[in-house]
C-alpha cells in the first residue's frame, strides 16, 4: 500500500480547509445560539466587537503584521464567549507566509466591569496558510490551543483600549504581544 499519497501536501491541504470549513460552521451556530433569548443569560452582559493589530510574533523566528477582528458575547459578568479572525503575514528571513488563524472559546472576566476588567482567554486556534518555508519547523499552520491574558482600558464612551499577550500553539509555538487593540461593548 502506497501511504504517500495520505500525507501529500495536497492532501494535507484539502484536510486543513475541511478542519477549518466545520470550525467555521461550528462558530456560526455557536454565534446563532447565542443570540436567542434564555433568560438571565441573555440580558447579563453586554456583546463587544474588538480589533486588535500589529502583533509581535514571538519566539518563533518571524515577523508578524497582523489584523485580526472579533467578536464576544457576555452571558454573565465573568463570562464571555465568541471568536476572532485573524489575517497575518509572517516572514522568516527571505521567506513569508500569509496565514488565516480562527481562535474559538470562552473570555473570563476578572476584577470588575467589562470596560475596566482584566482578562483570560483560553481556546481552539486553527491556523491556515499559503506559501512555503524551508524549514518544516517554521511551519505556521496547525490546530492547537491559544491562551491570552489581557487588560480593558476606558477611552471613552464604550470604547476601550485592550492590550493582550499570550501563547498561541496552532503550527508552531509562539508568544503573541497584541500592543494596538481596542473594543466596542454595545
Amino acid at each position: 500500500m502506497n501511504r504517500t499519497k495520505y500525507f501529500s501536501a495536497d492532501g494535507m491541504r484539502v484536510l486543513r480547509r475541511a478542519s477549518l470549513r466545520r470550525a467555521v460552521t461550528g462558530l456560526l451556530l455557536v454565534m446563532l445560539a447565542a443570540t436567542i433569548p434564555s433568560g438571565t443569560a441573555h440580558a447579563a452582559g453586554p456583546k463587544e466587537i474588538f480589533l486588535d493589530s500589529a502583533g509581535l510574533e514571538l519566539l518563533g523566528g518571524a515577523n508578524r503584521i497582523s489584523i485580526a477582528p472579533g467578536a464576544n458575547w457576555g452571558f454573565f459578568d465573568w463570562l464571555q464567549a465568541g471568536a476572532q479572525l485573524s489575517y497575518q503575514t509572517l516572514s522568516y528571513g527571505d521567506e513569508s507566509v500569509n496565514t488565516m488563524t480562527l481562535r474559538v472559546g470562552p473570555t473570563f472576566n476578572f476584577g470588575g466591569p467589562y470596560a475596566t476588567a482584566t482578562f483570560a482567554f483560553m481556546g481552539l486556534a486553527i491556523r491556515s496558510g499559503s506559501g512555503t518555508v524551508a524549514d518544516p519547523l517554521d511551519d505556521p499552520a496547525g490546530t492547537g490551543l491559544a491562551l491570552f491574558i489581557g487588560k480593558r482600558i476606558p477611552l471613552f464612551g464604550s470604547i476601550c483600549f485592550r492590550p493582550s499577550a499570550g501563547f498561541q500553539m496552532a503550527g508552531k509555538s509562539t508568544f503573541v504581544v497584541n500592543a494596538l487593540a481596542v473594543s466596542y461593548f454595545f
